[in-house]
């Protein structure tokens, strides 16, 4: 007795040449993506996630999610629990920001989409997760230099509405200092005409800064 199994062999290929598509995306993808079923163990962990997380893909198979998403660091863990529950958060097609921990410990910034696909018998989900530690460094650093910005001109228009009434007590003082005879009224001008000298001096550095 013979078959032709010739279709079943090109089916096969057809299925292998789609796995190792499937995997290339997988493997390729810049950030990570994490299955888990629903008891929240996880089932896929691609190369990035190996690389964000620090967790060699063995080491995390078949382990909580919260392993690397604990709750205590996310005020919107209801909000996955509830969808995970429910499916119908509002976190559905959406990203949230979140907070992921790698295997050193370090507590880092992530945002995170979440679906779900339902099999025969059970549910799975699939997690994008971008680790966004250098945006956030960004962020914070055009803050600052926002801050600095907004400084800077309070400085200088400080310094500026400083400079004008120094030039005309200075001035004024000189005027007066020719006219005295007395000594000692002469060496208190001189004395105001220092401390103006020390504060157009004090301005032009705030200028400066």
């Amino acid at each position: 007795i013979s078959r032709d199994v010739s279709e079943y062999r090109q089916l096969i290929l057809k299925l292998q040449r789609s796995e190792k598509r499937f995997k290339d995306i997988l493997d390729t993808a810049t950030d990570a993506i994490i299955s888990f079923d629903e008891n929240h163990e996880i089932i896929l962990f691609n190369n990035a996630a190996q690389r964000i997380f620090g967790y060699p893909g063995k080491d995390v198979l078949g382990k909580d999610l919260t392993l690397l998403i604990p709750p205590k660091y996310n005020k919107n863990n209801r909000h996955i629990k509830r969808f995970l529950e429910k499916k119908d958060s509002d976190i559905f097609g959406n990203t949230i920001s979140l907070k992921g921990v790698r295997k050193t410990g370090e507590i880092f910034p992530i945002e995170l989409s979440i679906s779900f696909m339902e099999l025969e018998e059970n549910v799975l989900y699939t997690a994008i997760i971008r680790d966004i530690t250098e945006q956030e460094r960004m962020k914070r650093k055009m803050l600052h230099s926002e801050r600095l910005a907004a400084v800077g001109r309070a400085v200088a228009h400080v310094a500026h509405e400083i400079k004008n009434p120094l030039m005309i007590i200075g001035g004024f003082s000189s005027q007066i200092k020719s006219h005295l005879e007395n000594e000692k009224d002469r060496h208190k001008l001189d004395m105001v005409l220092e401390e103006v000298q020390r504060l157009e001096r004090m301005v032009a550095d705030l200028g400066d800064l």
